[in-house]
């Protein structure tokens, strides 16, 4: 049998900002993540009257926004139906000795409508949404690393990672019972060893969050531009179908709970 792979994390300068600028508390990270949001919907703005705008206004007003800081991403067209934009991390893995490889956090992809050119962006609002998620990772670097739900050297329970992401991150608009969701999951969720537990469920957060700060930032940014049909829409999507609150909520307990477990099983092990 081989050996288990190692990933050693390494977040390059250009996918995260200086840490002098982030460093602080949880809240003051989002707070700094919310100026950069607001400011490029004043930047994009400025520069885009209507519902579209160019790619290229759209890299001018996003660069303005982060100047003097430099951040690698690139635009892409989106590609999959069922989504109106999406979010990447960009790695490069480099091999190490003995079975490591170091993770290179590079940069960001950012998925959104585009025109058969690939000059227009056909959707300014799912680029105010994409772009929020851009300031959350930039403002929180440990968003990025690549943790212990990794199935690299456990491919087993790769049917039950992606069960319990795409209950909590999936099709948002599928009709989906809290009850129904937080008892498949605590089923599920005791066949992963506590350690890769716990990684899995941080990021199941971490979406979670940047998700709930990008949909509020779109309300925000359709009230002040007077669409109040949409913002009412949109408000009403978001407590009836995507429940995010009430999904990091049951999460950050479960999450809790089998931390609490791990420490008290830790203490246990442990000589008096």
């Amino acid at each position: 049998m081989s050996e288990n792979i190692t990933f050693i994390n390494k977040i390059l300068p250009r996918a995260a900002l200086p840490f002098r600028r982030i460093k602080g508390s949880v809240s003051a990270r989002k707070h700094l993540a919310d100026k950069y949001s607001l400011k490029f919907y004043r930047e994009l703005n400025s520069r885009c009257k209507n519902n579209t705008c160019s790619v290229k206004d759209f890299k001018k007003a996003l660069n303005k926004t982060l100047y003097p800081d430099r951040i690698k991403y690139c635009i892409s067209r989106e590609i999959n139906e069922d989504n109106d934009g999406s979010f990447y991390i960009t790695r490069k893995f480099n091999a190490g000795q003995n079975g490591s490889y170091t993770v290179n956090v590079k940069g960001y992809r950012i998925l959104l409508p585009l025109n058969s050119k690939r000059d227009t962006i056909l959707d300014k609002l799912t680029a105010f949404h994409e772009a929020r998620h851009l300031f959350d990772y930039i403002c929180n670097p440990k968003h990025s690393i690549l943790r212990k739900h990794n199935l690299t050297n456990t491919p087993e329970y790769n049917g039950i990672i992606n069960y319990i992401s795409n209950l909590f991150l999936g099709d948002i608009y599928k009709p989906l019972k809290m009850k129904n969701i937080k008892t498949d999951t605590e089923t599920l969720i005791k066949n992963l060893p506590d350690d890769m537990a716990i990684g899995f469920l941080q990021i199941i957060r971490y979406r979670l969050q940047s998700e709930i700060n990008a949909y509020r930032d779109e309300l925000r940014f359709l009230l002040k531009d007077g669409k109040l049909k949409s913002g009412f829409e949109l408000s009403i999507d978001m407590y009836k179908y995507f429940k995010f609150k009430s999904k990091l909520k049951f999460v950050e307990n479960l999450l809790k709970n089998i931390i609490r477990k791990e420490r008290e099983s830790l203490k246990k092990r442990l000589p008096y």
